[in-house]
């Protein structure tokens, strides 16, 4: 690393979270050395965007080390992601304000009453999804309706499922909340 901002490092190993137990074993098996910047200073932040991701994770006030044998850093801290609000404070305060507690008794009559709900049939399940009336989902559609939902997020599906129905697709997506494994699930038990 240099004294440069935003030095690059090419061969570095990190172990976010371990125990000080872990560490000190790290430390002398591999003979590490403390890492400081040329002034002196510590790092402060490293940036890290893993391959075919579009969010950077960082760790702040990372441990450092360098082993001189294979002219490599060790680097111990916590991931952070860039793409979790900064303010988390707040929206704890907010999900325990919504937490309700309920009586075993209460948890157990709402599970009754979901379980006596009747139950769609796979037909009727099907007919729910069907395009009645003959919207493209295209670019314009999606920006409007889809909610972040992309063409490549459909496309996935349709090519994991072996479905056609784009707007079939875009409604189990957006049921399913944009998860792609459950939705590919989903249009697969469909199309059976």
């Amino acid at each position: 690393m240099s004294s440069d901002n935003n030095a690059v490092l090419q061969n570095a190993t990190v172990y976010p979270n371990p125990t000080d137990e872990q560490k000190k074993e790290i430390i002398t098996k591999l003979q590490l050395k403390p890492f400081v910047n040329e002034g002196g200073s510590p790092v402060n932040r490293i940036t890290i965007r893993p391959e075919n991701s579009e969010n950077f994770q960082f760790l702040d006030n990372p441990e450092v080390y360098y082993s001189q044998s294979n002219n490599s850093f060790v680097i111990f801290g916590k991931f952070e992601d860039s793409s979790v609000p900064q303010d988390i404070s707040g929206l704890k305060a907010e999900e325990e304000k919504k937490t309700v507690t309920k009586e075993p008794s209460e948890i157990h009559d709402d599970l009754a009453v979901q379980a006596d709900a009747p139950k769609m049939t796979k037909e009727e399940r099907i007919a729910s999804y069907q395009n009645t009336d003959n919207i493209v989902v295209d670019d314009a559609y999606l920006q409007e309706y889809g909610n972040g939902l992309t063409q490549k997020q459909i496309d996935i599906v349709a090519k994991q499922s072996g479905c056609q129905d784009r707007y079939m697709i875009f409604k189990v997506l957006m049921e399913k909340k944009q998860d792609l494994i459950n939705s590919i699930m989903t249009v697969k038990e469909l199309m059976q």
